[in-house]
């Protein structure tokens, strides 16, 4: 059996068998087997203006977010349907205003005035709009009957080092993972017809924890407790994926409807920016160059 290709997008972690890319780039998602992703769209508000208290974005910058945002919904759709499993983690709803590209006038003269267009953006637009995530937070969750049969290893690893950051309100939702009180939904799982194809949704985790990182003269490193994390990730999400494709046509809801609108301790990490918002490390690793 050939060996699984994997790949992280928006997010790093302490394991060289994982390539790397950011959120801004653009490769196609056919190239590996299991994909994790984290939307996450810092990058293209580092100089924006603010309008109602939220990041106004430049025109280009419009047009590179939305960009990027169809390009992974695409690729998202297009690799589940080519079988690929897609881990989501489920970061902050982060919105912001984008340039419509649009322009009203009025007045006459001096007095004319030219009104820049704009409309709410989102970090979710890179998914599907039947999530309908809503902003909140918390950390006391539970497994469904559905979520038992296929998280159970996962949860098991990792439940402690999960929150939730969204709560996701779409009609018929399939739900894993729910808050252990109102039974919202918090993490889901979405396969294709006719694939073996799936995109799971999970709580967000801290890839960059304080445990997962340390100072020395030549700059920040993983740890190996970080090592230790990212090998059990990748271990378990190797079974989930198996699991996953031992179902066959199980289908719990079909994915891709259109959104409408608008190897040690010593591996180097390079300077941190901010890692609590910008998430993104200058780490040693394969990046992904398309």
């Amino acid at each position: 059996m050939a060996k699984k290709k994997f790949l992280s997008v928006g997010l790093e972690m302490a394991i060289n068998d994982i390539d790397h890319c950011d959120f801004d780039s653009d490769p196609s998602l056919l190239d590996w087997d299991i994909i994790f992703l984290k939307p996450a769209i810092y990058k293209f508000v580092s100089y924006a203006d603010y309008y109602q208290g939220k990041p106004d974005l430049s025109d280009s910058s419009s047009v590179w977010l939305k960009e990027r945002s169809e390009h992974w919904r695409r690729e998202i759709k297009d690799a589940v349907e080519a079988g690929k499993t897609i881990i989501v983690f489920l970061a902050d709803l982060f919105e912001v205003f984008i340039d419509t590209g649009r322009r009203e006038s009025s007045g006459t003269g001096r007095n004319r005035k030219t009104t820049r267009i704009v409309e709410r953006y989102d970090n979710y637009r890179c998914i599907s709009e039947d999530i309908s995530p809503v902003k909140t937070k918390g950390s006391v969750m539970k497994l469904t009957p559905r979520g038992t049969e296929l998280l159970a290893g996962y949860w098991k690893a990792f439940a402690k080092y999960s929150h939730y950051k969204v709560v996701l309100t779409g009609e018929d939702v399939p739900a894993l993972i729910t808050t252990e009180k109102g039974n919202k939904t918090v993490g889901a799982i979405y396969k294709n017809k006719n694939s073996n194809g799936a995109l799971v949704l999970v709580p967000d985790i801290d890839f960059y924890h304080d445990d997962f990182l340390e100072v020395t003269d030549g700059g920040q490193v993983w740890t190996q407790a970080a090592i230790h994390f990212a090998a059990q990730m990748l271990k378990v999400i190797v079974s989930l994926d198996k699991t996953l494709k031992a179902e066959g046509e199980s289908t719990p809801k079909k994915i891709g409807q259109r959104r409408q609108g608008s190897e040690d301790g010593g591996q180097k990490v390079g300077r941190l920016e901010d890692r609590k918002v910008i998430q993104k490390l200058g780490i040693r690793r394969q990046k992904v160059r398309r």
